[in-house]
């Protein structure tokens, strides 16, 4: 019993990690770990009650299925209640100033939060994730962002409720696109 606790015990930890860290997993399997990990809810879900079914049999006398049962109830309300997991990494690091949102043809979006700290993060999800972190600098009305960090825009405007981020499309010719302005 005790392997198979271990065993059953790694696999909830696992889930509880995936949903306390998932903001800074960035891959283009999301949707594939998304289904392993609600397999691997549901498989604790109907374990969790054969768990106890076997508990009640056995007069609640062996305690480490007692202890699964325990954990168990646990990261099944901790991942109900807040599946992105218990720390909001967002709000943990410095203040947001600015987020900026475009959602665009089959529901492809792009999220831009600016911090105080002058680092930014840039999401874009379209058939896939992808995301950018990295400095900024703002002069005036325009918002200069490090080119090392790999991001496709030059500069970003602000003009009233949207932010204009322009990309070169050409070596002399740029083009922009514009994000509308949902907190300042």
């Amino acid at each position: 019993m005790k392997n198979k606790f271990l065993v059953r015990f790694f696999i909830a930890f696992i889930l509880l990690l995936y949903s306390t860290f998932s903001y800074f997993i960035n891959t283009d399997f999301d949707m594939s770990i998304f289904f392993i990990c609600a397999l691997i809810y549901l498989f604790i879900f109907f374990d969790f009650f054969f768990q106890i079914y076997k508990s009640i049999k056995v007069k609640y006398t062996d305690k480490v299925r007692n202890y699964l049962c325990i954990f168990y109830a646990l990261v099944l309300i901790i991942v109900f209640i807040k599946p992105r997991g218990i720390i909001d990494f967002e709000e943990l690091g410095s203040k947001i100033i600015l987020t900026g949102f475009y959602e665009g043809v089959a529901s492809c979006t792009t999220t831009l939060k600016l911090k105080e700290n002058n680092t930014y993060r840039l999401n874009s999800i379209c058939f896939g994730s992808d995301t950018k972190i990295g400095k900024y600098v703002i002069r005036n009305d325009s918002i200069f962002f490090d080119k090392k960090d790999d991001i496709p825009y030059s500069f970003g405007v602000i003009d009233g409720n949207s932010l204009d981020l322009y990309y070169k499309e050409s070596s002399e010719k740029y083009n922009y696109f514009s994000l509308m302005i949902i907190k300042n």
